[in-house]
This record gives structure tokens, C-alpha cells and sequence, in this order.
């Protein structure tokens, strides 16, 4: 088992691409230790993980309030005595419900993208840097650890022409996510502590589910995959396990790209 003995947590472990991951890692017997703001969400996979003979504790938080990402951190090793593995995976899309209040009105077009720039960059940017400020702190004196951190193709390369508008904030936050992977494993490799970050291309979960129902816009998406198709949350968790794991053990500071191809065309 690859994980065997070691303490990972995993944000935005209520659903999605970091429920899968803390699931699979829970089958590869790491105490897994899952943070979510959903709490229903975040219970439901603590509760499946342990039901498969796993061992794992939820803790409620939003990432993007400091209190609270110091908590998750301080709760995983009062816990287990460790945290060993983190894998930054809560994260939110731009437009309403989550980037802005689904019913608010706005009266100018200029506060609303406000609002969602700043929701949008909290969460997906700074909630990943303070879950990892809290966890550097102490993978310096345990003697190393593995930070994955979850960012998109969007932090890669532009949308195509006619998807979204050139100020959706989300591919500035995924961009920010892949510098500041590469600038903590520079600044911490000596203390080895790795890490890297996933670029998932379009994946089907609860966040992008308008997506994949509109089938116009599904058709249109699935034909600039080479694989022709969108990937699957444990997809992702796999690559996540790999970088977690020590069969990555000179991989830090690396963007990896699991996106069917997308970025070779």
C-alpha cells in the first residue's frame, strides 16, 4: 500500500475529483483526513471511506478563511500525529453560485465581476496557499512531505475563442496555482518537501454538471480532446496518488497534465 502509515488531507473532499482522491487514498491505507464546506458532503465520504475498512476524520472549513485553514491543518495532526500528504483539490468555477450569490441583483455589470473575481480568487488561489503555509510549517520539522495541489489546462492555455469572456477569473487563479507550486518546491526542496500540481482538462463532476448536460456544448468540447471524451474524477485521483506517493520521488515543482490530450493540439 502505497500510503501505508501516512496522514494526507484533502480539501473539497465532499465531491468530485477530491472525493475520489481521498477515497482511493484511503484504499491505499493513508489515514485521510477530509475538509469540505459542504459538511453533508464531507461526512458522507468520511463515512464510505470508513465503511471499507478505511480510517478517516472529517473536519469542516472554508479554505479561503485563515482560521479556518489553520484549523483543518492543526485537526489532521492532533488527529493523527502527522500530515504527511495534502492535496489542494477545493475549488469553485466563475458565475452564479459560486463566484457571486446565484439571486443577487447587480445594478453594474463592473461590481458584480468584482465580486467574482475576488470569490473565485480566494478560494482557488489563496485557499490553496494558506492550507499550504499551514502545512509547510510543519512538514519542515517532521522532515518532508508531498503537496499536490489541483489546477487546470485553463492555467495552461487560453479558452477557445466564444467560451467564456477573456475576464473570468477562473484561469488567472489555476494560473496563479501552477506558479506558486513551482516557487514552494523551489523554497522548500531542501527541506524535502515536494511540490506539484495537476492540470485535469474537463472532468465529470457536480461542478461542471450544466456542462456536460448541454450537449451542444458538450459535442463541441469532447472534439478538442484527442480522446474524445471528458476524463473521470479517479482519473485524476490516480495522478494525484502517484505524485503523493514516493514512486514521485524526484518530481517537484511539475505541472503534470492530465487532460486527454488537449494541450498537444
Amino acid at each position: 500500500m502505497r500510503l501505508s502509515g501516512k496522514t494526507a488531507l484533502v480539501t473539497g473532499a465532499g465531491s468530485g475529483i477530491g472525493e475520489a482522491t481521498a477515497v482511493l487514498f484511503g484504499q491505499e491505507k493513508a489515514n485521510v483526513v477530509i475538509s469540505d464546506i459542504q459538511e453533508k458532503e464531507g461526512e458522507s465520504t468520511s463515512d464510505l471511506i470508513i465503511s471499507n475498512g478505511g480510517t478517516a476524520k472529517f473536519v469542516s472549513g472554508d479554505v479561503s478563511v485563515p482560521k479556518d485553514a489553520k484549523n483543518i491543518v492543526e485537526k489532521a495532526i492532533e488527529t493523527y500525529g502527522s500530515v504527511d500528504v495534502v492535496v489542494n483539490s477545493a475549488g469553485i468555477i466563475s458565475g452564479p453560485g459560486y463566484g457571486y450569490p446565484k439571486d443577487k441583483k447587480y445594478s453594474d455589470p463592473y461590481e458584480q465581476a468584482n465580486e467574482n473575481f475576488n470569490r473565485v480568487i480566494e478560494v482557488n488561489l489563496k485557499g490553496s496557499y494558506l492550507i499550504c503555509w499551514q502545512a509547510i510549517q510543519w512538514m519542515k520539522d517532521q522532515g518532508g512531505g508531498s503537496i499536490v495541489n489541483i489546477s487546470s489546462i485553463n492555467g495552461v492555455v487560453g479558452a477557445p475563442i466564444g467560451y467564456g469572456s477573456g475576464f473570468d477569473p477562473y484561469p488567472a487563479s489555476k494560473g496563479g496555482v501552477i506558479q506558486m507550486t513551482k516557487n514552494l518546491a523551489i523554497q522548500y526542496g531542501s527541506s524535502k518537501i515536494r511540490v506539484n500540481c495537476i492540470c485535469p482538462g474537463h472532468v465529470n463532476t457536480p461542478l461542471t454538471k450544466s456542462i456536460s448536460e448541454d450537449q451542444v456544448v458538450k459535442q463541441k468540447m469532447v472534439e478538442r480532446y484527442p480522446l474524445g471524451r471528458f476524463a473521470e474524477p479517479m482519473e485524476i485521483a490516480h495522478a494525484a496518488l502517484f505524485l503523493a506517493s514516493e514512486e514521485s520521488s524526484f518530481i517537484t515543482g511539475t505541472p503534470l497534465l492530465v487532460d486527454g490530450g488537449y494541450t498537444a493540439m
